[in-house]
């Protein structure tokens, strides 16, 4: 395999990549219907999105890293 590599059917791993393409798209469509018109980004990292689960959800945050700490302390002291 190192040096006459493997086979791949192209024409298979197309149709795959279509359908994980439209089936991506499908879940983006209803993660924004239920949560409206909260950017989730790319892969679902952006302050609005987080803001939107941890603040406006008030789900608890399992772990926060050292970046975020102070933005929480900072949250804990506003709600007070």
């Amino acid at each position: 395999m190192r040096y006459n590599g493997l086979l791949v059917d192209a024409a298979r791993m197309t149709t795959c990549r279509e359908q994980c393409k439209r089936e991506r798209e499908r879940l983006r469509n209803e993660i924004a219907f239920i949560i409206g018109d909260v950017d989730i980004g790319a892969n679902a990292s952006t302050k609005a999105y987080k803001s939107y689960l941890y603040d406006s959800l008030k789900l608890p945050a399992l772990k926060v890293t050292d970046k975020n700490q102070e933005r929480r302390q900072t949250t804990r002291r506003s709600s007070c």
